[in-house]
């Protein structure tokens, strides 16, 4: 954020978010700061805390507009975008819920069931397998679905936890 606006005690004063290219990080400028960054002059920009940030943003600044540019990550090799279909198997009941397994880098699912069987599918091979087995209470069960979520921890252990209803 320049010094300006990061001094300012006072409404309003107006500002532009400035993309500075790397990923989306932006900075802060008054309208007389930003046209000496468009003029490729230095500007003195300064790191300040969350607070700070809020004051300047909400309190004294009024956004003009944005500028400069997000940095725009190129992927070189080509990437399949086309869908996939994946059939359950008939040892699945009626899906409850089901979380991807992110860990894995390929399309593995965790998939429970309204006998509250937990499968393991492989979306693309077509493996599927019962992994666990949950109690479910029948009271939980609305017309919406389970007042649970379905969390996939880091240590690759499924959780169910109660939502209030």
């Amino acid at each position: 954020m320049c010094i300006h606006l990061q001094a300012r005690r006072e409404p309003w004063i107006a500002y532009l978010k400035w993309y500075v290219g790397r990923g989306v990080d932006a900075e802060l400028l008054c309208i007389p700061c930003a046209d000496l960054r468009a003029a490729g002059q230095e500007v003195r920009v300064i790191g300040v805390c969350e607070e700070c940030y809020e004051f300047a943003t909400y309190e004294v600044g009024n956004l003009r507009g944005v500028r400069g540019t997000p940095q725009i990550i190129i992927r070189p090799e080509p990437f399949d975008h086309e869908l996939g279909e994946a059939s359950l198997p008939n040892s699945v009941g009626a899906v409850l819920d089901i979380a991807p397994i992110e860990s894995e880098g390929r399309s593995i699912w965790l998939i429970l069931d309204e006998s509250g069987g937990i499968f393991r599918m492989d979306a693309d091979s077509g493996d599927c397998l019962q992994v666990a087995s949950a109690s479910l209470v029948a009271n939980q069960i609305t017309s919406l679905g389970l007042g649970m979520t379905f969390d996939i921890t880091s240590t690759r252990r499924a959780t169910g936890s109660s939502r209030p209803s």
